[in-house]
Protein backbone atom coordinates (compact mmCIF):
# COMPACT_ATOMS: atom_id res chain seq x y z
CA UNK A 1 0.00 0.00 0.00
CA UNK A 2 1.44 3.32 -0.63
CA UNK A 3 0.18 7.00 -0.50
CA UNK A 4 1.28 10.55 -1.32
CA UNK A 5 -0.07 11.88 1.79
CA UNK A 6 -1.85 9.44 4.65
CA UNK A 7 -3.91 12.37 5.85
CA UNK A 8 -5.58 13.46 2.52
CA UNK A 9 -8.98 13.94 2.81
CA UNK A 10 -11.91 13.09 0.34
CA UNK A 11 -15.42 13.32 -0.34
CA UNK A 12 -17.49 9.92 0.00
CA UNK A 13 -19.72 8.10 2.21
CA UNK A 14 -17.55 6.15 4.06
CA UNK A 15 -19.80 2.71 4.54
CA UNK A 16 -20.27 3.15 0.40
CA UNK A 17 -16.33 3.87 -0.34
CA UNK A 18 -15.73 0.58 2.41
CA UNK A 19 -18.10 -1.88 0.08
CA UNK A 20 -16.83 -0.49 -3.24
CA UNK A 21 -12.99 -1.55 -1.72
CA UNK A 22 -14.33 -4.51 -0.38
CA UNK A 23 -15.76 -5.77 -3.76
CA UNK A 24 -13.04 -5.24 -5.50
CA UNK A 25 -10.01 -6.63 -2.93
CA UNK A 26 -12.55 -9.59 -2.75
CA UNK A 27 -12.21 -10.19 -6.42
CA UNK A 28 -8.55 -9.99 -6.29
CA UNK A 29 -7.89 -12.10 -3.82
CA UNK A 30 -10.62 -14.81 -5.34
CA UNK A 31 -8.36 -14.62 -8.23
CA UNK A 32 -4.89 -14.20 -7.33
CA UNK A 33 -2.65 -17.04 -7.05
CA UNK A 34 -1.77 -18.33 -3.27
CA UNK A 35 0.69 -15.63 -2.33
CA UNK A 36 -0.06 -13.31 -5.00
CA UNK A 37 0.17 -9.75 -3.73
CA UNK A 38 -2.78 -6.91 -4.31
CA UNK A 39 -1.71 -3.62 -4.37
CA UNK A 40 -3.19 -0.21 -3.31
CA UNK A 41 -1.60 2.95 -3.94
CA UNK A 42 -3.51 6.28 -3.53
CA UNK A 43 -2.60 9.82 -4.66
CA UNK A 44 -3.64 13.52 -5.66
CA UNK A 45 -4.36 14.99 -8.93
CA UNK A 46 -6.51 17.82 -10.45
CA UNK A 47 -8.59 17.91 -6.83
CA UNK A 48 -9.11 14.32 -7.14
CA UNK A 49 -8.17 11.09 -4.84
CA UNK A 50 -6.89 8.78 -7.44
CA UNK A 51 -6.98 5.01 -5.75
CA UNK A 52 -5.61 2.30 -7.84
CA UNK A 53 -6.02 -1.86 -6.98
CA UNK A 54 -4.05 -4.08 -8.85
CA UNK A 55 -4.10 -7.99 -8.42
CA UNK A 56 -2.00 -10.50 -9.82
CA UNK A 57 -5.24 -12.97 -11.40
CA UNK A 58 -6.09 -13.53 -14.95
CA UNK A 59 -7.56 -9.88 -15.66
CA UNK A 60 -10.57 -10.00 -17.78
CA UNK A 61 -9.56 -12.02 -21.19
CA UNK A 62 -12.96 -12.93 -21.48
CA UNK A 63 -15.32 -9.96 -19.91
CA UNK A 64 -16.09 -6.98 -21.89
CA UNK A 65 -17.48 -5.12 -19.47
CA UNK A 66 -16.58 -6.15 -15.59
CA UNK A 67 -19.16 -3.74 -14.59
CA UNK A 68 -21.91 -4.82 -16.36
CA UNK A 69 -24.96 -6.51 -14.12
CA UNK A 70 -24.16 -10.58 -13.84
CA UNK A 71 -20.74 -10.36 -16.01
CA UNK A 72 -18.34 -13.13 -14.36
CA UNK A 73 -15.45 -14.55 -16.04
CA UNK A 74 -14.45 -18.04 -15.93
CA UNK A 75 -14.45 -19.37 -12.05
CA UNK A 76 -10.73 -19.21 -10.19
CA UNK A 77 -9.28 -22.36 -10.06
CA UNK A 78 -7.79 -20.77 -6.44
CA UNK A 79 -11.44 -20.54 -4.92
CA UNK A 80 -14.88 -22.11 -4.53
CA UNK A 81 -15.84 -18.94 -3.74
CA UNK A 82 -18.30 -18.12 -6.11
CA UNK A 83 -19.72 -14.75 -6.96
CA UNK A 84 -23.05 -13.58 -8.33
CA UNK A 85 -21.90 -10.88 -10.83
CA UNK A 86 -23.14 -7.79 -9.23
CA UNK A 87 -20.27 -6.77 -6.48
CA UNK A 88 -18.50 -4.36 -9.19
CA UNK A 89 -21.93 -3.46 -10.82
CA UNK A 90 -22.75 -2.15 -7.07
CA UNK A 91 -19.19 -0.71 -6.84
CA UNK A 92 -19.99 1.03 -9.93
CA UNK A 93 -22.79 2.61 -8.73
CA UNK A 94 -21.72 3.55 -5.42
CA UNK A 95 -18.95 5.50 -6.98
CA UNK A 96 -20.74 7.70 -9.50
CA UNK A 97 -23.37 8.42 -6.50
CA UNK A 98 -20.26 9.82 -4.65
CA UNK A 99 -19.36 11.75 -7.52
CA UNK A 100 -16.36 9.70 -8.88
CA UNK A 101 -15.63 7.29 -11.54
CA UNK A 102 -13.96 3.67 -11.36
CA UNK A 103 -12.60 2.18 -14.58
CA UNK A 104 -10.98 -1.64 -15.11
CA UNK A 105 -8.60 -2.41 -17.05
CA UNK A 106 -5.95 -5.56 -17.96
CA UNK A 107 -2.40 -4.90 -16.51
CA UNK A 108 0.19 -4.33 -18.92
CA UNK A 109 1.94 -7.00 -16.62
CA UNK A 110 -0.71 -9.06 -15.72
CA UNK A 111 -3.79 -9.25 -13.93
CA UNK A 112 -6.59 -6.45 -13.29
CA UNK A 113 -5.84 -2.74 -12.18
CA UNK A 114 -9.28 -0.82 -10.99
CA UNK A 115 -8.98 3.02 -10.79
CA UNK A 116 -11.03 5.26 -8.55
CA UNK A 117 -11.48 8.88 -8.77
CA UNK A 118 -13.22 10.67 -5.90
CA UNK A 119 -13.16 14.28 -5.45
CA UNK A 120 -11.31 15.68 -2.48
CA UNK A 121 -12.35 18.78 -0.35
CA UNK A 122 -11.14 22.28 -2.08
CA UNK A 123 -7.63 22.98 -0.79
CA UNK A 124 -7.65 25.82 1.60
CA UNK A 125 -6.22 29.07 -0.25
CA UNK A 126 -3.75 30.73 1.69
CA UNK A 127 -4.73 33.43 3.90
CA UNK A 128 -8.72 32.53 3.98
Amino acid sequence: CTMDDPEQKLISNGPKLVEVLVNILENGVRYSPPGGVLELSSMVRNSKVILTIMDQGPGFSEVVDPFARFAQGQPSPHTKDKGYGLGLTIAREYTHLMGGLIAARNHPQGGAEFTLQLPCPAFAQEGA
